[in-house]
This record gives C-alpha cells, structure tokens and sequence, in this order.
C-alpha cells in the first residue's frame, strides 16, 4: 500500500509511516497483508470499508483493527503532549473537556462517520463552570474542538469513544 494512504489513514506524516517501518510497527502490517489502496481510499472517503461492513465473520478482525488504532492514537496523543510546552498546557487545558465529551457521546448512539461532529458539537453546547473557572470556559472549550478538528480523523474519534480505556492510559507513558 502506498505510504502517503497510510500516512492518511493513521493522521500522521508520510515520515512517520517510514519511521514506522523502522520500528516494526505491526499496525504496517494490516495494512500491507489486508487492505487494498481502494480499500484504504474508500476509509479515508467514507470512514469504512464496505467489504469489512457486511461480513459477520469479520467482527473479530474489525475489532482487532478497532485496537490497534486505539494503540497507536494513545502514542499519538503522547507524542502530541510531550512534543512541547506548548502541546503539553493545550493537553492540560484541552484534555478535561474532551474526556467529558467522550462520556456523553459513549452514552448515546454514535457511527463511525459521525462521531467527530457528535464530540465537536458536545463541546460547543458544554456547561464548564462547575470544571473551571468560568474565565477560562471559552479558551478550554476552544483548545479542545481545535484538537480534534485538526488532529483526529473520523474513525480516530470513533474508536476513542468506543475504546476510551486504551487510548486514555497513555498517562501511563508518564510513569
């Protein structure tokens, strides 16, 4: 499969997806054994893969993949805080009100081509005041919907939702 498609896919430089090589990252290899370069311009159009929609049979691997993604979007938001300290006060600021996004989406009915607009529109109609000072709710709720739009694609949003546990022990990184 082509590099800049997987680059797409994951939200990461084409660089990165070299780097990746030389880690030996499995993620490479569901891409390189499983997906067709329609199949991965069809995830990047649509937010799915119509072959892996109607087959029960693939539950399983959808959810492997799910995980995966999970995996390597905690290593992104790593990467994302510890890059500066600039990223790291926009995690500090952003973080609290997107987890409290996340818990409002996980409660409803959510897909993987509208979970991204769901959390983006969860921010703009939160009420912060009773998680910080109310001067700050408008800076916080912005650092938070910037993160996502620009940083996140739609099944990145997704399967934080659905696997929030794996994505957010990324705090773990800091020991």
């Amino acid at each position: 499969m082509h590099k800049d498609l997987i680059a797409k896919i994951l939200g990461v430089t084409v660089k990165s997806v070299y780097n990746y090589e030389k880690e030996n990252r499995l993620v490479l290899n569901i891409f390189n054994n499983y997906m067709t370069d329609d199949d991965a311009r069809e995830l990047i159009e649509t937010g799915k893969i119509s072959k892996f929609e109607n087959e029960a049979t693939n539950t399983n691997d959808n959810e492997l993949l799910e995980k995966h993604i999970a995996y390597e979007l905690r290593h992104k938001l790593y990467l994302d805080t510890a890059s500066s300290f600039g990223n790291w006060l926009g995690h500090v600021v952003g973080m609290p009100v997107i987890h409290k996004a996340l818990e409002e989406i996980a409660k409803s009915n959510y897909t993987k081509s509208d979970t991204k607009e769901k959390i983006l529109n969860q921010i703009k109609g939160m009420e912060l005041s009773g998680l910080f000072n109310k001067v700050f709710e408008k800076a916080n709720k912005n650092v938070a919907s910037r993160y996502i739009d620009r940083n996140l694609s739609e099944l990145e949003c997704y399967v934080w939702v659905k696997h929030n546990d794996i994505v957010t022990s990324y705090n773990k990184y800091w020991g």
